[in-house]
């Protein structure tokens, strides 16, 4: 039996549609560390503090390791 045309328009859509959803989430989880760390350390330079680089680095690895939680619980929870 032969693929009709309207299979695989279904099928390249449900891909672009994955693909659409995979670069949200690499976004996401790039993005919204980073936003942390910047707006951490921007508020840690104009407060004259030791190492605000730093202080921004740690935020955005405490913002990685919540998301990470987040998604633990929704997989435990929902999946």
């Amino acid at each position: 039996m032969a693929i009709a045309v309207t299979d695989l328009l279904w099928s390249a859509l449900f891909v672009l549609l994955y693909l659409l959803i995979a670069a949200v989430a690499i976004v996401g989880a790039v993005g919204i560390p980073a936003f942390v760390g910047k707006m951490v350390y921007d508020r840690a330079q104009s407060e004259d503090l030791s190492n605000p680089a730093g202080i921004g680095l740690g935020a955005a690895f405490f913002t990685v390791l919540v998301g990470l939680f987040a998604i633990g619980v929704l997989l435990f929870y929902v999946g």
